[in-house]
């Protein structure tokens, strides 16, 4: 396969802004709170727009967008989303197509569901349900043959959701946990998939505009007993996703947290985790009702998307722990 050379816009003079956000040492505004809905009228989402100075924006066009961890929680709903009208990419041109994966083929099913089907083919937007369990790189790397045989190459855009996550074994320390197969298989599914899933899908589509997304979890991002695995895995990924982003400055990387999410992952901790202070903390999120909806979250995501114009070579780094917006790049310095 031939390389194609993809050129971007030279970056332009950085532009000033306004906007006042989360810095390195966790001192915020308080007026970038975002709330429970996506726009909140004390964050104003057209500054978060001039902080960019380099246009590569997805606005139209035939899309190709991979979900995997599709059947539940997170990548359900934004596979759900992806071509709605009021969705992630609501004016994709008809032969666009969302692949959704997932090693739950009933879970996909019921992510897809009748309505769904039925108004992607009327607006000419394939379908395709993977089951596949990205722990089995055998299935993993057949998985992407099947990807370039079944799929030309004229997609204007293609867009990778790296939506898989797990906790791995939160009843044990990092020192307690001696099983060598549970780690490895761990680190199989969690990085080292995760990382051989980017760098070939991207590298599959050479002549297509690409966006990455990389989702994580907010209980995973803090150092916490117990969730070792899944803090480790979570800062590994992150320093990936900055590597990746120097390296390939065409490609748009995004780097989403959301809010606690009321899903199964969070139930788990407070069932499994003997991690005394983090499960009241979860429970009282839980008692109290003010876990987000995946659904919320996928708004959320679906707006920075649409509204944000990437910078070449940078992660747009979005954490909305908190119901704070906090914005970190590789190449712009943001202090409060």
């Amino acid at each position: 396969m031939s390389e194609s050379k993809v050129s971007g816009n030279e970056p332009n003079e950085k532009k000033p802004t306004d906007v006042k956000i989360m810095d390195r040492r966790g001192s915020i505004n308080s007026s970038n709170t975002i709330g429970d809905g996506i726009s909140k009228p004390s964050f104003n989402w057209s500054q978060l727009r001039k902080k960019s100075f380099s246009k590569i924006r997805l606005i139209k066009g035939k899309f190709l967008v991979i979900v995997t961890g599709a059947g539940h929680g997170l990548g359900r709903s934004i596979a759900g989303l992806a071509f709605q009208d009021q969705g992630i990419f609501a004016q994709a041109f008809s032969g666009s197509k969302v692949i959704m994966v997932d090693k739950d083929m009933d879970a996909l099913n019921e992510t897809s569901g009748k309505k769904m089907r039925q108004f992607l083919k009327h607006r000419k937007i394939d379908v395709v349900l993977e089951c596949i369990d990205l722990m089995n790189l055998t299935d993993t790397k057949n998985f992407l043959n099947d990807l370039v045989a079944k799929n030309d190459q004229d997609y204007e855009h293609i867009v990778f959701v790296n939506n898989t996550s797990t906790l791995g074994n939160i009843s044990q320390t990092l020192m307690e946990n001696e099983n060598l197969e549970e780690l490895e298989d761990y680190w199989r599914l969690n990085i080292t998939s995760r990382i051989y899933l980017t760098t070939q899908i991207c590298k599959l589509f050479p002549f297509s505009k690409k966006t990455v997304v990389h989702t994580a979890r907010t209980e995973s991002t803090t150092a916490s007993e117990y969730m070792g695995l899944s803090n480790i895995a979570t800062s590994a990924f992150d320093m990936f996703g900055q590597t990746f982003a120097k390296e390939n400055p065409t490609i748009r990387v995004l780097y989403f947290t959301p809010n606690l999410l009321d899903t199964k992952r969070c139930r788990k901790i407070v069932e499994e985790c003997p991690n005394k202070d983090l499960c009241e903390s979860i429970q009282q999120s839980i008692d109290q009702g003010t876990l987000e909806t995946p659904l919320d979250a996928a708004k959320k995501m679906s707006r920075i998307l649409e509204e944000y114009e990437f910078t070449q070579g940078e992660v747009l780094r979005i954490n909305l722990k908190n119901n704070n917006i906090e914005i970190k790049n590789n190449n712009i310095e943001n202090d409060s």
